[in-house]
C-alpha cells in the first residue's frame, strides 16, 4: 500500500508528463495550477516520448479529487484564505475558478458529496449543491432584515462569484422574504419602539420601502399601504423638533441650502471636515480581535474610551453571532493548551483558569500567567482589564495566539515592538502607573 503523500506526488508527476510531439493542454495546465496552489508538492511541465493517456487521465482525476477534497476540509472560507494568505475576496474567486473547471470537465458530482461540500454559502461556509440556492439579486437590506426576523437567508445562497446552473425552484427571490418580514412587523408593531433592535428594523424597512417604492409595493403589498405600522411617533415628534430648529436657525443666518452651512462651516480654521473621525460599526471581525463573546461584554466595552471614539452599533447583535466569537475564542484556547501540553518546560496539569482568556499554568516549575488569544482577523486588542493587569504584573507571563489553521505562535516582548512600530517608551510617568 501507498500512503496518500506518496500518491500525491505520483499522481502531480503523471499529470506534469507531456508528449514531446505536443503541447500541454489548457486543462492539463489549470489542474496543475490548482494543484501547486494547494499541496507542497509542486512539479514543472516534463516532455517525454510515451505517455500512457488513461494512467494520466486518472492521475488528473485523483489530483482534482485530492483538491476538493482539501478545500472542504476547511469548511469555510475565511480558514481557506488563511491557508493561502490571500484577502477572501481573491479566496472566492479562486474558488470559483476552480468550479468551474469541474463542471468544464464533467466532476461535478465533486459539487454535491454530503460529506465534503465544497460551495460558499453567503456566510463563507462550505454546503452541497442540493442545501443551497440561487440569488435572484435580493437586496442586502432585505437579507439583514430577514436575518433580525429569524430567517437568515445568507446561510443558504449560494455565494452571488460562484456560477452554477440550477432549476428555476432552486433559486430565492426577495418576496421569499416578504412572510417573515411582515410577520416579525405584525408581531412588534404594538412594542415599544424604545429596543432598540425593533427601532433599527422598522426604521430601516421604511426607508427601503421609500427608496424602493415600486419594487416594495409589488412584493409586500400590505405592508406598503400600512407603512403607518413603520412610525415611531417618538422619533417623528423630535425629528420635527430638529427640523424646526434647523430651518429656524438657516433663516435667521440667512443660509439658503446645506452645501452653503457647510462651506460657511469649512471657512474657520478650528474645524477641518478631513479630521472628523468615522466611528466604524461593530462587526464579528471586531468581538473576536477584543475578545466579547456576550452581550454584557459589549456594554461594558462601551466604558473602555478607545472603543466608544472608534466603534458605534446599529443593533443588538443576535445569540448566533455571540457563539459564533464564543466557539471562535473557545477553539483558540483549546488548541494553544493542547500545543502547550506536549512542549517541554510546560506543565499544564495543574491549569487554573483565572479569567476566559488568562490562566495560570507551570513553566520550568515556575507559576506564570498565559494569555489565549484567536488571530484569525490578524489583530489582537488588549481589552479586559484582567488581561492589562496581568501584563503590569510582576510574575512572568506569556501572550499565544493561534487562527485555527498554523501552530499557536507566542507573542514576545519584541514581536510586539516589531508589530505595533513602538519605539519609544516614556518612563518619566512610571510611578504613576504604580
Amino acid at each position: 500500500d501507498i500512503d496518500t503523500d506518496k500518491k500525491k506526488e505520483i499522481y502531480m508527476a503523471l499529470i506534469c508528463l507531456v508528449d514531446r510531439n505536443s503541447k500541454e493542454t489548457s486543462d492539463q495546465r489549470k489542474v496543475i495550477e490548482f494543484a501547486n496552489a494547494i499541496f507542497d508538492v509542486k512539479c514543472e511541465v516534463k516532455y517525454v516520448d510515451v505517455i500512457s493517456q488513461k494512467l494520466q487521465e486518472d492521475a488528473i482525476k485523483s489530483i482534482i479529487t485530492y483538491v476538493s477534497d482539501y478545500i472542504s476540509e476547511k469548511k469555510e472560507l475565511k480558514i481557506l484564505a488563511n491557508t493561502f494568505n490571500y484577502c477572501e475576496a481573491d479566496t472566492v474567486k479562486w474558488l470559483a475558478d476552480f468550479i468551474d473547471f469541474l463542471m468544464k470537465l464533467g466532476y461535478e458530482n465533486l459539487l454535491n458529496k454530503s460529506t465534503r461540500p465544497i460551495l460558499p454559502n453567503q456566510h463563507g461556509q462550505f454546503l452541497t449543491k442540493d442545501d443551497l440556492f440561487l440569488d435572484n439579486e435580493i437586496d442586502d437590506v432585505l437579507k439583514d432584515l430577514s436575518c433580525i426576523a429569524g430567517y437568515d437567508v445568507r446561510k443558504e445562497l449560494l455565494a452571488q462569484s460562484v456560477h452554477l446552473i440550477l432549476p428555476d425552484n432552486r433559486e430565492k427571490k426577495e418576496a421569499d422574504l416578504t412572510s417573515v418580514i411582515t410577520q416579525y412587523v405584525k408581531e412588534h408593531r404594538g412594542s415599544s419602539l424604545d429596543i432598540e433592535e425593533i427601532k433599527y428594523f422598522f426604521r430601516t424597512l421604511l426607508i427601503w420601502i421609500n427608496d424602493n417604492e415600486e419594487k416594495a409595493e409589488r412584493i409586500f403589498g400590505e405592508l406598503f399601504e400600512k407603512k403607518y405600522w413603520l412610525y415611531d411617533d417618538k422619533e417623528i415628534a423630535l425629528n420635527m423638533k430638529k427640523a424646526e430648529a434647523y430651518d429656524s436657525l438657516m433663516e435667521k443666518y440667512d443660509i439658503s441650502s446645506p452645501e452653503k452651512l457647510e462651506q460657511i462651516l469649512c471657512q474657520f480654521d478650528r474645524i477641518d471636515m478631513s479630521d472628523l473621525k468615522t466611528k466604524e460599526i461593530v462587526s464579528v471581525d471586531t468581538l473576536i480581535e477584543w475578545g466579547i463573546d456576550t452581550e454584557e461584554g459589549l456594554e461594558k466595552a462601551y466604558g473602555n474610551e478607545f472603543f466608544t471614539d472608534n466603534f458605534v452599533r446599529a443593533s443588538s447583535h443576535n445569540k448566533e453571532t455571540f457563539e459564533y466569537v464564543k466557539s471562535i475564542l473557545d477553539r483558540s484556547k483549546k488548541r494553544i493548551i493542547e500545543y502547550l501540553n506536549g512542549k517541554a518546560g510546560y506543565d499544564l496539569s495543574t491549569l487554573v483558569e483565572i479569567d476566559k482568556t488568562i490562566f495560570l499554568i507551570k513553566k520550568n516549575n515556575e507559576e506564570i500567567y498565559l494569555i489565549a488569544r484567536p488571530s484569525d482577523y490578524q489583530e489582537v486588542r488588549i481589552y479586559y482589564k484582567s488581561e492589562k493587569d496581568l501584563l503590569d504584573y510582576t510574575k512572568d507571563w506569556e501572550l499565544w495566539v493561534e487562527n485555527g489553521v498554523d501552530e499557536p505562535d507566542k507573542i514576545t516582548f519584541g514581536k510586539m515592538l516589531k508589530l505595533t512600530g513602538i519605539n519609544r517608551i516614556p518612563l518619566k510617568s512610571i510611578r504613576e502607573i504604580r
